[in-house]
């Protein structure tokens, strides 16, 4: 299985333009290469995150109405913050989704179809241990994290 998890926190805006790319690049792909989408949101400091919440609802609503991929969104009970809510993410993604593989976007990513291909691209070709490393920043594989990794490219 794969995922697309998303990262959202108090930018309705960028939300809203991120999930739009995301459709648009997962209907110019063939269905199913891709499973699900994750959106974890993260309040701020006080706790609000309504407007982003709402965003999201909308555009998962539009994506799943249209097909595309299973949509969920999380919003946590508290800010966890840039690594925290990255963590709790990655953790829904490859725990409770059952994600073999992932790409991790935060909301001001604005990924393209070609972007999306070449992750499930790699995915499917590169099984070399030390394949996290070469694509972390856009994509992560569900031993990452967990003292599995074998050490940075230098080794």
């Amino acid at each position: 299985m794969r995922t697309i998890t998303l990262i959202a926190r108090d930018r309705p805006a960028y939300t809203a333009k991120a999930l739009t790319h995301i459709a648009k690049a997962l209907c110019e792909m063939e269905p199913g290469e891709f499973d699900s989408l994750i959106v974890s949101i993260d309040p701020t400091a006080s706790g609000v995150s309504s407007d982003v919440v709402k965003v999201c609802d909308l555009a998962l609503e539009s994506i799943s109405d249209a097909g595309l991929i299973n949509c969920y969104a999380y919003e946590n009970a508290a800010p966890l913050g840039v690594g925290g809510n990255h963590q709790v993410a990655l953790q829904r993604a490859f725990e409770e989704h059952s994600s073999d593989f992932n790409v991790l976007l935060e909301d001001d990513a604005l990924p393209t179809p070609d972007a999306l291909d070449m992750c499930r691209w790699f995915h499917e070709n590169h099984g070399h241990q030390t394949s996290d490393y070469l694509l972390l920043s856009l994509c992560n594989h569900n031993t990452f994290g967990r003292g599995t990794n074998p050490g940075s490219l230098a080794n």
